[in-house]
């Protein structure tokens, strides 16, 4: 069953993500805050990869900065750090 996280209202507006699939968390980094990289849509939009930070805020992991990426995007990154890798 797909995660639904409310983020904090916008000039009236409420934000919301919807997790599809959690495909991987690094390691918490020391003050807790953890980056994954999820398959899901923000406010009912199409859904896509995004690789953010999230943030404890009032005992709830929030969202913060990432991007937003296509399977295709995907496919290519992780093609260009195969290269890097290779060097």
């Amino acid at each position: 069953m797909p995660k639904i996280i409310k983020t904090e209202e916008k000039k009236a507006k409420e934000v919301s993500f919807e997790i599809i699939e959690e495909v991987l968390k690094l390691p918490p980094r020391k003050n807790g805050n953890v980056v994954r990289l999820d398959y899901g849509a923000w406010n009912g939009g199409d859904a896509k990869y995004e690789l953010r930070l999230w943030k404890e805020k009032d005992g709830v992991m929030q969202p913060t900065k990432g991007i937003g990426l296509s399977g295709e995007e995907l496919i290519y990154l992780k093609e260009m750090l195969n290269r890097l890798e290779e060097e």
